[in-house]
């Protein structure tokens, strides 16, 4: 998945996150201050993450949008 940002909590600076990683339970740091951001990924979303990439995948093969 493409990076987004967030803004850091600490020092507002802008984090780039990969939303996969951070539901796999993966930790970002900003640049700045080092501070760590993750969550924690509840029941299911190593199924949600996997199915969004079977839809990504499916819809490059069959060139539904």
């Amino acid at each position: 998945m493409p990076g987004r940002t967030l803004p850091c909590p600490v020092c507002n600076t802008a984090i780039t996150v990969d939303t996969a990683a951070l539901l796999r339970g993966e930790k970002c740091a900003c640049a700045n201050c080092q501070t760590a951001i993750a969550l924690e990924p509840g029941p299911g979303a190593h199924d949600t993450v996997a199915k969004f990439e079977q839809a990504k995948q499916a819809i490059r093969r069959d060139g539904v949008v």
